[in-house]
């Protein structure tokens, strides 16, 4: 489509000059019809962003594939104004020329045409930019969102670790209780067994001194 615009802005005025109207009309109506469709697919990107916002916390990241198309769209948009662009210069110089001195309807329709054409692609451009914009806020509180999730994913595993090592600590701390109540235990039964013995003893002192 580009190469048919740079022969148009070189050709000159030949003899092919009444069918020009029609063809470039037609060209522009595909890529408005064109670029519809890219809004319409950007759209709905962004409506997917949307959804993925609303679900961030329990799915996984978008991919770039919105911002391509989004660069795709503003490379189309690029060209259709060099088009029309050069579709203005062609007028002009038909204007000038003095082998067609008055406009006939072919121009004077041509001319409506690019007028309507160029109105089209100044509202797509809006709505380009209303739609890039969204995507933008909208990628922009994803990210927020997953930085916030990263937080508290952060703070869980701190909190994790925390109680890992106070368990761990209050486990120990039984482990010498049990231990410390085992030795208490071992220690009672031999004072018992010492008290034991030295009433015995006692008894055999006292035999020995009534004998």
């Amino acid at each position: 489509m580009m190469s048919d615009c740079k022969s148009l802005s070189l050709s000159g005025l030949d003899s092919s000059a009444d069918s020009l109207p029609a063809l470039t009309a037609e060209a522009y109506e595909r890529r408005i019809q064109r670029l519809e469709q890219e809004r319409t697919e950007l759209s709905r990107k962004f409506q997917e962003a949307n959804r993925l916002i609303q679900t961030r916390f329990h799915g996984s990241a978008p991919d770039g594939e919105a911002m391509n198309d989004s660069i795709k769209y503003e490379q189309t948009i690029a060209q259709l104004k060099d088009e029309v662009q050069i579709l203005k210069k062609r007028l002009a110089e038909e204007n000038n020329s003095s082998l067609r001195p008055a406009k006939d309807s072919n121009q004077e329709e041509l001319e409506k045409k690019m007028k309507e054409l160029k109105e089209k692609n100044r509202q797509l451009i809006l709505d380009k930019q209303d739609l890039q914009r969204d995507l933008e806020e909208t990628f922009e509180r994803l990210t927020i969102q997953t930085r916030e999730l990263k937080e508290a994913v952060k703070h869980r595993d701190l909190a994790k670790q925390d109680y890992d090592e106070l368990n761990t600590a209050l486990l120990d701390e039984r482990d010498k209780l049990k231990r410390s109540e085992k030795l208490a235990k071992e220690r009672e039964s031999e004072l018992f067994q010492l008290h034991q013995k030295l009433d015995a003893f006692k008894l055999e002192l006292r035999k020995l001194e009534n004998g």
